[in-house]
């Protein structure tokens, strides 16, 4: 998915602002005061705070599948996996998550 360096912006101003004051609380001026642009621009990028939303879940769903593929062909390539096998890949996942780029630089993890 090719995004607009003024668009990521949004997004990433946006997951950290619903993280942190959840959706319902944040409000697209607050968005858009983070990112230093007027509300036209936002609605250049975005019909609503809900197409944003949506657009930020999709974003971080292509994130973990495209991790999720790594791991399934590890699954695959495994037959026996002993406990400490398992204790591993579900500490890879957890690192995945607080370590990936996208949720580091939010300050979120």
């Amino acid at each position: 998915m090719e995004t607009s360096l003024s668009k990521q912006r949004i997004i990433d101003e946006a997951f950290k602002l619903f993280s942190i004051n959840g959706y319902d609380a944040t409000s697209i001026g607050q968005i858009t005061n983070a990112v230093g642009i007027k509300k036209a621009s936002f609605y250049s990028h975005f019909e609503s705070k809900k197409e944003l939303l949506d657009t930020l879940v999709r974003e971080i769903e292509e994130r973990y599948e495209a991790y999720s593929k790594t791991m399934k062909k590890e699954c695959e390539e495994s037959i026996r996996w002993t406990a400490e096998d398992v204790f591993q890949s579900v500490n890879r996942q957890f690192e995945f998550l607080i370590h990936d780029s996208f949720f580091a630089e939010q300050g979120i993890f």
